[in-house]
């Protein structure tokens, strides 16, 4: 887990300047304690996350980064 933490915080720090200066260790704890469930479904994966989590908007933000 703590690979795949790293490895999407080097991604998203390319995809989204706003996290350019974040620690590695800042962005696994953040990545981590996300309160979300993963849905599977219809040869799909979705990620639902809490309506009131503080970095929801960050992550839909990476996501969006991310399909472009």
């Amino acid at each position: 887990m703590g690979v795949f933490a790293y490895n999407l915080s080097v991604i998203m720090r390319y995809k989204v300047k706003k996290h350019w200066k974040e620690e590695h260790n800042t962005f696994r704890d953040w990545f981590i304690e996300l309160p979300a469930k993963i849905l599977t479904g219809g040869r799909q994966t979705k990620m639902k996350i809490y309506e009131q989590y503080y970095f929801r908007e960050d992550w839909e933000k990476f996501e969006q980064a991310l399909l472009v």
